[in-house]
Protein backbone atom coordinates (compact mmCIF):
# COMPACT_ATOMS: atom_id res chain seq x y z
CA UNK A 1 0.00 0.00 0.00
CA UNK A 2 0.89 3.65 -0.47
CA UNK A 3 1.92 6.00 1.90
CA UNK A 4 0.22 8.77 0.80
CA UNK A 5 -2.68 10.92 1.93
CA UNK A 6 -6.26 10.11 0.78
CA UNK A 7 -8.14 13.46 -1.07
CA UNK A 8 -10.88 13.51 2.16
CA UNK A 9 -7.66 14.10 4.40
CA UNK A 10 -6.26 16.80 2.61
CA UNK A 11 -9.67 18.50 2.12
CA UNK A 12 -10.13 18.12 5.96
CA UNK A 13 -6.62 19.97 6.31
CA UNK A 14 -7.10 22.44 4.03
CA UNK A 15 -10.75 23.51 6.02
CA UNK A 16 -9.44 23.41 9.05
CA UNK A 17 -6.24 26.02 7.75
CA UNK A 18 -9.10 27.92 6.23
CA UNK A 19 -10.74 28.45 9.65
CA UNK A 20 -7.65 29.22 11.45
CA UNK A 21 -6.83 32.16 8.61
CA UNK A 22 -10.07 33.25 8.74
CA UNK A 23 -10.13 33.43 12.85
CA UNK A 24 -6.52 34.86 11.95
CA UNK A 25 -6.35 37.82 10.12
CA UNK A 26 -8.60 39.98 12.12
CA UNK A 27 -6.55 40.21 14.95
CA UNK A 28 -3.47 40.91 13.13
CA UNK A 29 -1.67 44.12 14.13
CA UNK A 30 -2.67 46.79 11.00
CA UNK A 31 -2.06 49.65 13.35
CA UNK A 32 1.24 50.81 11.15
CA UNK A 33 -0.38 50.86 8.04
CA UNK A 34 -3.51 53.02 10.00
CA UNK A 35 -0.56 55.10 11.29
CA UNK A 36 0.84 56.01 7.77
CA UNK A 37 -2.58 56.55 6.44
CA UNK A 38 -3.40 59.00 9.42
CA UNK A 39 -0.56 61.11 8.57
CA UNK A 40 -1.06 61.46 5.18
CA UNK A 41 -4.80 62.19 5.78
CA UNK A 42 -3.42 64.98 8.20
CA UNK A 43 -0.61 66.32 5.68
CA UNK A 44 -3.26 66.64 3.08
CA UNK A 45 -5.67 68.10 5.13
CA UNK A 46 -3.24 70.69 6.48
CA UNK A 47 -2.03 71.43 2.57
CA UNK A 48 -6.17 71.94 1.57
CA UNK A 49 -5.99 74.61 4.43
CA UNK A 50 -2.62 75.86 3.21
CA UNK A 51 -4.20 76.44 0.03
CA UNK A 52 -7.92 77.88 0.44
CA UNK A 53 -5.57 80.82 2.49
CA UNK A 54 -3.63 81.15 -0.92
CA UNK A 55 -6.75 81.06 -3.15
CA UNK A 56 -8.91 83.09 -1.02
CA UNK A 57 -6.85 85.37 0.09
CA UNK A 58 -8.25 84.74 3.57
CA UNK A 59 -6.69 82.80 6.61
CA UNK A 60 -7.60 79.00 6.80
CA UNK A 61 -6.19 76.79 9.56
CA UNK A 62 -6.67 73.79 10.83
CA UNK A 63 -7.47 72.97 15.24
CA UNK A 64 -6.49 70.04 16.10
CA UNK A 65 -7.54 68.53 19.94
CA UNK A 66 -5.83 65.90 21.80
CA UNK A 67 -7.45 63.04 21.83
CA UNK A 68 -7.77 62.40 17.93
CA UNK A 69 -10.27 65.43 15.97
CA UNK A 70 -9.28 68.24 14.16
CA UNK A 71 -11.36 71.19 12.26
CA UNK A 72 -10.31 73.11 9.25
CA UNK A 73 -11.50 76.86 9.75
CA UNK A 74 -11.74 80.16 7.84
CA UNK A 75 -11.14 82.81 9.97
CA UNK A 76 -11.21 81.64 13.30
CA UNK A 77 -12.03 78.19 14.44
CA UNK A 78 -15.50 79.25 15.49
CA UNK A 79 -16.42 79.15 11.68
CA UNK A 80 -15.54 75.56 10.12
CA UNK A 81 -15.61 75.32 6.26
CA UNK A 82 -17.73 73.16 4.67
CA UNK A 83 -15.90 69.62 3.28
CA UNK A 84 -16.39 70.05 -0.36
CA UNK A 85 -17.55 66.03 -0.60
CA UNK A 86 -20.00 65.62 2.39
CA UNK A 87 -21.48 69.62 2.71
CA UNK A 88 -20.91 69.71 6.56
CA UNK A 89 -18.78 70.82 8.61
CA UNK A 90 -14.60 69.88 7.52
CA UNK A 91 -13.95 67.89 10.49
CA UNK A 92 -12.03 64.33 10.95
CA UNK A 93 -12.10 61.96 13.56
CA UNK A 94 -8.59 60.01 13.55
CA UNK A 95 -9.99 56.87 15.79
CA UNK A 96 -11.10 55.75 12.30
CA UNK A 97 -7.31 55.12 11.20
CA UNK A 98 -7.07 52.25 14.02
CA UNK A 99 -7.46 53.77 17.22
CA UNK A 100 -4.87 56.70 16.01
CA UNK A 101 -4.71 59.84 17.99
CA UNK A 102 -3.29 63.35 18.03
CA UNK A 103 -1.41 63.69 20.95
CA UNK A 104 -1.37 67.00 21.79
CA UNK A 105 -3.00 70.40 21.10
CA UNK A 106 -2.34 72.07 18.11
CA UNK A 107 -3.32 74.78 15.96
CA UNK A 108 -1.76 76.42 12.68
CA UNK A 109 -3.43 78.97 10.51
CA UNK A 110 -1.95 80.33 6.88
CA UNK A 111 -1.99 83.77 5.67
CA UNK A 112 -2.52 84.65 1.99
CA UNK A 113 0.56 83.71 0.91
CA UNK A 114 0.82 80.32 2.38
CA UNK A 115 2.94 81.24 5.40
CA UNK A 116 2.00 79.67 8.61
CA UNK A 117 0.82 82.82 10.99
CA UNK A 118 0.14 80.60 14.09
CA UNK A 119 1.42 77.33 14.74
CA UNK A 120 4.68 78.21 12.67
CA UNK A 121 7.40 75.42 12.88
CA UNK A 122 5.15 73.39 15.16
CA UNK A 123 4.72 69.23 14.95
CA UNK A 124 1.52 67.53 14.80
CA UNK A 125 2.54 64.24 16.93
CA UNK A 126 0.05 60.93 16.49
CA UNK A 127 0.24 57.64 17.80
CA UNK A 128 -1.82 54.52 18.13
CA UNK A 129 -0.46 53.04 21.11
CA UNK A 130 2.32 51.14 19.21
CA UNK A 131 4.10 53.60 17.27
CA UNK A 132 4.18 57.52 16.96
CA UNK A 133 4.48 59.70 13.81
CA UNK A 134 5.01 63.46 13.23
CA UNK A 135 4.01 65.82 10.97
CA UNK A 136 5.97 68.88 10.75
CA UNK A 137 5.05 72.24 9.42
CA UNK A 138 8.03 74.73 8.38
CA UNK A 139 8.27 78.15 10.44
CA UNK A 140 8.98 80.30 6.94
CA UNK A 141 7.68 78.14 4.10
CA UNK A 142 4.77 76.14 5.83
CA UNK A 143 6.32 73.14 4.03
CA UNK A 144 4.38 69.88 5.57
CA UNK A 145 6.38 66.91 5.62
CA UNK A 146 6.40 63.30 7.64
CA UNK A 147 9.90 62.44 8.26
Amino acid sequence: MGRGFTLLEVIFVIAILAVLVITAVPRLNLSPAGLDAAARKIRSDILYAQSLAMSRGVPHGILFTAGGSYILYQGSPATPITDPLTRTSFSEDLDRFYQTFVTNDYQVEFDLIGQPTIGAGGNVVIQNGVATKMIQIGANTGRVTIP
